[in-house]
């Protein structure tokens, strides 16, 4: 069980996410990503009643192309602190860590992890670029800009099947169950198919059999965490966590749930897991909340398979059923999270904490 530590004092806290997502077109063959989009919204609203619910004085506000209004809008309401959402402005999310960047140039306090981690993470490619560095242990594979032929696959060392995804979007968006491939057509015709409507590049990799971990991180990346894994339920499929997953109720695949992993995996492999997750956590340049997630190679190794330092803050979603597990209540998370808040600021100086 995790203490979730004293009362912060009461605060005046923005907490915005962005709105860039409302108008966008979407064609007929366009892939989902309209409820991940949406989903900011409802927690939002969950952050801003559990932060009521501690005491402070707590609103919504929203960002879209350009951080400086919001900027304005917030010295202007002397908000003393913004919990940050943001997960893209201006339907680009490569610009996540630029709203990040703004907050530091002003001066104001946020939640989360800073500009340079969010600019990694973002990358998956590069992430993967990180934990070779690191000498962490992931999925073998490679970034394609283009439809690989048979002897790129061979110079990298990938055998059948191959799992593709795309390297620059979150929220599970570009999986389904057709993400794993059996042959070199089927490989070809997904990485055409993601470059086309989501851009490049696409990562190609080992498919591990799993099943998934996710590693929460609860607030300070050498603090303590919580594991989850994923029950599929009756209508498994291969067992990864697809869009339909996350976002799509009536869909088989949406069955699938967060459910603690202790009990259900050893203890030494669980351990193996905290201890590459926060290795890669910290080797991104993480030093607040995120998860890392993970999936069991063919010999039972644990292999990192995404780094989030920004994910899903929903009352439901994987990381609050995780601080349940470890003893945090929803307010409990958010109140950790927010006590981390302006601890760690550039070049060392200390920059008006929330403690």
């Amino acid at each position: 069980m995790i203490d979730p530590g004293h009362a912060t004092r009461p605060e005046r806290i923005a907490v915005v996410h962005n709105v860039d997502y409302r108008g966008a077109p979407a064609g007929d063959d366009a892939l989902p990503s309209a409820a991940a989009d949406a989903d900011v919204e409802e927690v939002a609203e969950a952050v801003v009643d559990a932060l009521r619910s501690l005491g402070h004085d707590a609103r919504v506000l929203t960002v879209d192309d350009d951080p400086a209004p919001l900027i304005a809008q917030a010295r202007a309401e002397r908000v003393t602190c913004v919990f940050n959402l943001v997960e893209s402005l201006g339907r680009d999310a490569s610009r996540e860590a630029e709203f990040v960047a703004a907050l530091e140039a002003a001066g104001i306090p946020y939640t989360g992890n800073r500009a340079p981690a969010l600019r990694v993470a973002q990358a998956k490619d590069r992430v993967r670029e990180v934990l070779d560095a690191a000498d962490v242990p992931h999925a073998r594979g490679l970034a394609v800009d283009a439809p690989p032929d048979q002897p790129a696959l061979d110079a990298a060392g990938l055998g059948w099947p191959l799992f593709v995804k795309p390297a620059r979007v979150d929220g599970s968006i570009g999986i389904d169950q057709g993400s794993v491939v059996y042959d070199l057509p089927a490989l070809q015709a997904r990485v055409e198919r993601l470059l086309a409507h989501l851009g490049g590049p696409c990562l190609v990799e080992d498919f591990l059999p799993g099943p998934e971990l996710n590693v929460a991180i609860l607030g300070d990346p050498n603090g303590p965490v919580a594991v989850t894994t994923i029950d599929f339920g009756e209508a498994a499929g291969l067992g990864i966590v697809t869009y339909d997953c996350k976002w799509t109720p009536g869909t088989p695949d949406y069955d699938a749930r967060s459910v603690p992993a202790t009990g259900r995996f050893s203890e030494a492999l669980l351990d193996q897991a905290r201890s590459s997750a926060r290795r890669a956590f910290l080797a991104i340049g993480g030093t607040s909340y995120g998860r890392v997630d993970l999936r069991l190679s063919a010999a039972g190794l644990p292999s990192v398979i995404d780094v989030n330092p920004n994910p899903d803050l929903h009352p439901d979603a994987g990381l609050a059923i995780a601080a349940r597990d470890a003893g945090l209540d929803y307010p409990s998370l958010v109140e950790r999270i927010l006590r981390r808040a302006g601890l760690e600021a550039p070049h060392g100086h200390s920059r008006h904490p929330i403690d």
